[in-house]
């Protein structure tokens, strides 16, 4: 198995990631049984799920949006170390 297929592990993942939760308890604890993995984990599984090629083909508007925010989260992180906003 090539490590760009997009596997059932990750469409699982993908779809898990869709659901809302009420608690952030629930769904860390989610996570832990369902997939066996930390929330930590879990995020760098999901990250590296959304870059495979076979996500786009599997549910293209939820994988760019979940790019979108990555990049944006990625794009602010030095000006929030340093204590100001970059314009």
């Amino acid at each position: 198995m090539s490590l760009s297929e997009f596997d059932s592990r990750d469409r699982a993942i993908l779809e898990f990631a869709k659901l809302r939760w009420k608690h952030l308890g629930a769904k860390d604890t989610a996570i832990l049984v369902l997939f066996g993995l930390t929330p930590i984990a879990y995020s760098q599984v999901l990250m590296t799920a959304i870059d495979k090629p076979g996500a786009e083909e599997y549910d293209a508007e939820f994988v760019h949006r979940l790019r979108r925010l990555r990049d944006a989260r990625r794009a602010d992180r030095p000006s929030r170390a340093v204590g100001f906003e970059i314009a």
